[in-house]
């Protein structure tokens, strides 16, 4: 068991409140009102006993010592409790990490599972191979606040395109948003090397942009201006566009050996990174995997479509 060193530090801070309070009020009001008590009545008291007289008076100076020396002063005790802040931030950040850790190590486990089982299918048609995307990203939207902190209300969207041989170009297959999503009717495809999803099929590389609003980054992926929406700039600011498949050059799709592109995309800028990207990236290579060992023909997939 862990030992909680920002709960200790906080009790220790209470304590040390405690101990201050009751030398404040030791030394200003009980201790002052006892000493002229006593000593009030100490022509009486000697009479009785100078010893019970003494000893008495000695022992509250010797209280009042005590509380003095075991008790830290108060600035001391408000740092330790900044610290004792700064501690449980610290740890409540590396508990979040642990647990994103643990849900994703948890889905990569699971997909080697659906990927033999997908194998052992005649996959041909764009409903199946939806059905298959549906049911692999199935964990990655639910758990897109622990995955990637996707927060309520934010506009998000998860998107597998696959490339369509006759029209050389990259159609939507399946895609999940959030309801607050500006995008209406049908998504739109996208040519070899247009825009982020293009240019990620394109050079057969992982494109993550974590603020669009740059216009370094904007520039380089900007879509053709007949391919763009007026709430790309607000919608699409932050994105992680990753290669589903990819390697030597194939010219069956369009120069590039990649089949399609897997697209994650956040109104918020930092949302993607390539520490949490990692898990796309496996998912990108296990689509590529089922695609493959399910003797997938592109044709077949787009037949339904035409």
């Amino acid at each position: 068991m862990s030992f909680d060193f920002w709960g200790a530090a906080k009790r220790e801070f209470i304590l040390l409140r405690l101990a201050n309070t009751g030398r404040s009020v030791s030394s200003q009001v009980v201790v002052p009102i006892l000493i002229g008590v006593w000593t009030g009545f100490s022509t009486h008291l000697l009479a009785i006993s100078e010893f019970m007289f003494w000893g008495i008076l000695s022992s509250l100076a010797i209280t009042q010592l005590t509380l003095f020396l075991l008790t830290i002063n108060s600035p001391f005790a408000a740092e330790s409790f900044v610290q004792a802040a700064r501690l449980e931030d610290q740890g409540n950040l590396l508990k979040d990490e642990v647990r994103r850790l643990a849900n994703a190590q948890m889905v990569t486990f699971m997909w080697p599972f659906m990927e033999r089982e997908y194998a052992k299918r005649q996959i041909s048609q764009h409903s199946e191979v939806r059905e298959v995307c549906a049911e692999m990203l199935a964990p990655i939207v639910a758990g897109r606040d622990t995955h990637f902190g996707i927060v309520p209300g934010e506009i998000w969207s998860f998107t597998v395109y696959l490339f369509d041989p006759s029209s050389k170009s990259l159609k939507p297959v399946w895609r999940e948003k959030s309801e607050t999503h500006p995008s209406s009717g049908p998504t739109r495809n996208w040519e070899r090397g247009h825009g982020h999803v293009g240019m990620a099929f394109a050079k057969g590389e992982a494109i993550i942009t974590q603020d669009a609003s740059n216009p370094e980054e904007s520039d380089l992926i900007s879509p053709p201006k007949e391919k763009r929406r007026e709430y790309d700039s607000t919608t699409y600011r932050a994105f992680a566009a990753i290669p589903i498949g990819g390697g030597l050059p194939d010219d069956k799709n369009g120069g590039s050996e990649c089949v399609g592109v897997l697209v994650a995309t956040s109104d918020a800028a930092m949302r993607f990174d390539k520490s949490n990207a990692f898990l796309l990236r496996h998912l990108a290579s296990t689509l590529a995997n089922v695609l493959e060992r399910a003797n997938i023909d592109s044709r077949l997939v787009w037949e339904e479509e035409r």
